[in-house]
């Protein structure tokens, strides 16, 4: 042929397999030519390292949870893994006869685990370009019609044709939705509460905030957004608090209550007369969640209830010191006329007449009544002290009392439809005769 050639060959010799390299060169003369063997064991050497480490590389390759295909430079399949038929959903038979690469693609259409194109052959034509266009990896996502999302990632194989990765992200995908929805669920929620919310990163620069709390300390938005260091903000706000000497003191301690990651709450008076409740959350990524909440109606609520109360105890210990003093003033006198009215009924100042003993005995009944109200007043005083703060039950003792006296009878009914009802029975007497001039005379 008038060229040289080589060959390599493995043969045995002396019972030893060598590698030997065979080369044929043509003569001066027509039809004639010169060979030679030559033994090359390096050669032997670093062929069987390669053939080594393909074999082993295949091996990883076939191990991996990665679907992996790869084409040769002639565009036909020299690889493929069980994860690769497994994802694809083809049968490991139909490509052992190594089709070509516009083949495989046709195949995947049948299966339907290739996205809908709506120019199928200018699809394959691309594809085919890239063996003579593909210089670095390049990735890109596979909506199947069955709803998976497959990674599809290719690059040059270092001897010849393409490497093709795929790689299910259909959960992963799923996942990060999923996350991502529930994000701007949160964000929402914190934007809409009526609370003032602030939100630290770790260095403690603001990194979320929410309008109210832009009303709340009246911080201007730009400033908010620019996401300034909570030192920052704890000057901008310096208008609510007390100025005093110790300002660089007490700002430390504000902001180490954000940065050192505890958790507190309490309770702040600014100098607008408002008051606020905050509370201090450290986030499991090193931050800190605040929040702001406007407690200065329920305050002053507060206070009044408590300057009510106040005023409701000296109304007590009034009404306590007023019974008191009317219990004295009223048994006093009461005694007095006891006493000589019992003197006078005894008749030892002298003997009385019917009608002045019935008047006498008047007199008698009248001040025991009175005496046994004084008495009742007294109970009052000294009795339930919740009787005697409340009130309650004051009617009814009071009631039952003047029933005593006057004999008469107290009927409780109970109505689910009417409610509670008493009912007192007084006897029919007659009407007391009326004291003229001349009969106190008598």
């Amino acid at each position: 042929m008038g060229i040289e050639l080589s060959e390599t060959h493995h043969i045995v010799h002396e019972g030893r397999l060598i590698f030997l390299e065979f080369t044929e060169a043509p003569l001066a003369e027509p039809n004639d030519c010169v060979g030679h063997a030559v033994h090359v064991p390096a050669l032997e050497h670093v062929q069987s390292e390669l053939s080594s480490h393909i074999s082993a590389h295949g091996e990883v390759l076939k191990s991996l949870a990665t679907a992996i295909a790869i084409f040769g430079p002639d565009r036909r399949l020299k690889f493929f893994n069980v994860v690769f038929v497994q994802l694809r959903c083809i049968k490991p038979d139909s490509l052992r006869n190594e089709p070509l690469i516009n083949e495989m693609l046709e195949l995947l259409r049948e299966r339907r685990v290739l996205p809908e194109y709506v120019d199928f052959p200018a699809f394959k034509q691309e594809q085919d370009r890239l063996f003579v266009s593909v210089l670095e990896r390049q990735e890109e996502l596979m909506h199947l019609p069955d709803g998976r999302t497959l990674r599809r990632a290719e690059l040059p194989h270092h001897f010849g044709g393409l490497l093709f990765f795929f790689e299910d992200v259909t959960d992963r995908l799923a996942m990060k939705r999923s996350y991502n929805t529930l994000i701007e669920v949160q964000r929402e929620t914190i934007k809409n509460l009526h609370e003032g919310v602030a939100i630290f990163a770790q260095d403690g620069r603001l990194c979320f905030w929410n309008p109210t709390l832009s009303e709340m300390w009246t911080l201007e938005r730009e400033f908010l957004e620019a996401e300034p260091h909570v030192s920052n903000i704890i000057e901008a706000t310096r208008e609510f608090f007390l100025d005093t000497d110790d300002w660089q003191d007490r700002k430390r301690r504000l902001v180490l209550q954000i940065t050192e990651g505890s958790a507190r709450n309490g309770r702040l008076d600014r100098l607008d007369q408002s008051v606020l409740d905050y509370a201090c959350v450290p986030l499991p990524d090193g931050g800190c969640f605040v929040s702001y909440v406007d407690v200065t109606n329920t305050v002053g609520v507060q206070r009044a209830l408590e300057e009510r109360n106040i005023a409701l105890e000296m109304a007590d210990q009034v009404k306590t010191e007023l019974i008191a003093n009317l219990s004295y003033e009223l048994r006093t006198p009461l005694n007095t006329i006891a006493r000589f009215t019992d003197l006078l009924d005894s008749e030892l100042l002298g003997t009385l007449n019917p009608r002045q003993r019935e008047y006498v005995s008047g007199i008698v009944t009248a001040s025991r009544q009175l005496t046994e109200l004084a008495d009742v007043y007294e109970t009052f005083q000294h009795g339930d002290p919740c009787v005697r703060k409340t009130g309650s039950g004051l009617g009814l003792v009071l009631t039952r009392s003047l029933l005593e006296l006057h004999r008469s009878s107290l009927e409780i009914r109970n109505d689910a439809e009417r409610g509670t009802h008493a009912f007192a029975y007084f006897p029919i007497a007659e009407p007391a005769p009326i004291a003229t001039k001349a009969r106190v005379t008598e």
